[in-house]
């Protein structure tokens, strides 16, 4: 009597699941370098966004205070035309008690220098009350900057 006879096993493999777990390591080793480039890119990016935004608020300041000090602005008390005045970490004014100018003047300037890396500015002030404040700082690797120094211009009637 013939019994059927159970079919021929085939021969097992072997390290295949050993070679699929580092071809997953390698992908996701891949997959984390891409993800910190993309965290230090964005991080870049961010830091200039943050400059950006603090050279418009000390821009929008300054006009803020000729506004309310409109007398002085027209005579060039901020920033005498046609090239205006520029300030930096050098040429801030110093703190007066007397003179409203001079003092906005040297707060402002304080918190240029202190909130941007080697920050400046020149305003101009034309005798028809336009202002043009410009505002230039130290790009620290800001690729929307050209020339490592990043610039914002702000143009009003006062």
């Amino acid at each position: 009597m013939n019994t059927p006879s159970a079919p021929p096993r085939p021969a097992t493999q072997r390290g295949l699941t050993l070679i699929e777990v580092l071809i997953a390591a390698l992908v996701l080793a891949i997959g984390l370098l891409g993800l910190a480039s993309l965290q230090a890119i964005s991080m870049q990016f961010n830091r200039g966004a943050l400059l950006r935004t603090q050279a418009t608020i000390l821009a929008y300041e300054i006009t803020d205070a000729m506004r309310a000090n409109r007398q002085q602005a027209l005579a060039g008390t901020y920033g005498a035309p046609p090239n205006g005045r520029t300030y930096d970490s050098g040429s801030c004014p110093e703190e007066s008690q007397s003179d409203i100018a001079q003092d906005d003047l040297h707060g402002w300037c304080e918190r240029l220098t202190r909130q941007l890396p080697a920050g400046a500015a020149t305003i101009a002030v034309a005798n028809d009350g336009a202002a043009e404040v410009r505002i230039r700082w130290e790009s620290l690797r800001d690729s929307t900057c050209e020339d490592d120094e990043c610039e914002f211009t702000f143009e009003t009637i006062l």
